[in-house]
C-alpha cells in the first residue's frame, strides 16, 4: 500500500550517498508515469514519501529536481490524488537538508525554495524561514564578492519572512550570525547589525539566542547591560 511507498523513500532518505537521490527519484519517476497511462493499479506515496524524496534530493543539492517534484504532487493532487498536496514540511525538508549538502550554492538556493513556497502556499511558515536564512550561515565561499551576495540573499528571504509574519527571536539570531560571519569589516558588520537589533528589541524578541550573537557589539548595543522588560516580552520561555 501507500505506506510501504513511504517507508522505501525514507528508507533511502536516511543515507547520504549522492546515488540514492537518483533512486528515489527513479522510484517516484517509474509509479508516476504508470498512474499518468492509466494504470489504476499502481500505488503512489503519499506526501509523507515524497517530502522523504525531497529529503534525497536536497541532500545531494539537486534543488531543480526538487522542485520538479513539487509540482508533480500538486498536479497529482488536483486530479484527485489523496494525501498529496505539499504542504509545509516538505518545503522545509528541502531547507534542512540542503544545509547539509555542503554545497556552495545553499544561499542561492535556499531564496529559490522560499520564493516558491511563498507562490505555492500563499506565505512562509517560521520553522522555514528560518530553515532558509540558516543556509546563509552555512555559506563556504571565500571571496568578499560572494559573502556580500549572502548578506544580500538572507535579508532578501528575511523580507519575504517579514510578509508573512513569520519571524521570531531564533530568525534575528540566524540574520545576526549570517551578517557578522560575512562580513569582513567591523563597521560594516555593526551597521547591519544594529538596525537588526533595534527591530527585534522593538518586536520584543531579544532571546538568549540574540544575546549571544551580538557578542562584541553587546555593550554598543545593551546600555548599562542591562535588558528593558519590553525587548524580550515576545520570546518564548525557553528562548529567553
Amino acid at each position: 500500500d501507500s505506506g510501504l511507498c513511504d517507508l522505501v523513500l525514507i528508507a533511502f532518505s536516511k543515507t547520504n550517498d549522492a546515488k540514492t537521490a537518483g533512486k528515489a527519484l527513479s522510484f517516484l519517476s517509474e509509479r508516476v508515469s504508470r498512474y499518468k497511462e492509466g494504470d489504476k493499479t499502481i500505488i503512489l506515496p503519499t506526501v509523507v514519501g515524497f517530502s522523504a524524496a525531497l529529503v534525497s534530493l536536497a541532500k545531494a543539492n539537486r534543488i531543480d529536481d526538487s522542485l520538479r517534484l513539487l509540482e508533480i504532487m500538486k498536479v497529482l493532487s488536483k486530479n484527485g490524488v489523496p494525501n498529496i498536496k505539499p504542504d509545509d514540511g516538505c518545503y522545509n525538508s528541502i531547507l534542512i537538508n540542503l544545509a547539509r549538502s555542503q554545497a556552495k550554492n545553499t544561499a542561492a538556493q535556499a531564496l529559490t525554495v522560499v520564493r516558491r513556497m511563498k507562490e505555492d502556499l500563499g506565505q512562509i511558515s517560521n520553522a522555514s524561514l528560518n530553515s532558509a536564512i540558516n543556509n546563509c550561515t552555512k555559506m563556504t565561499e571565500e571571496s568578499h564578492v560572494a559573502r556580500r551576495k549572502g548578506v544580500e540573499i538572507a535579508f532578501q528571504i528575511f523580507q519575504l519572512g517579514r510578509e508573512s509574519q513569520s519571524f521570531d527571536t531564533i530568525t534575528f539570531a540566524l540574520m545576526i550570525r549570517t551578517c557578522i560571519k560575512l562580513t569582513a569589516d567591523e563597521s560594516a558588520r555593526f551597521k547591519l547589525v544594529e538596525p537588526l537589533f533595534k527591530l527585534c528589541a522593538k518586536n520584543g524578541l531579544v532571546g538568549s539566542m540574540v544575546m549571544s550573537e551580538i557578542g562584541p557589539f553587546k555593550k554598543l548595543l545593551i546600555v548599562n547591560d542591562r535588558l528593558p522588560k519590553g525587548w524580550t516580552i515576545n520570546v518564548g520561555y525557553r528562548d529567553r
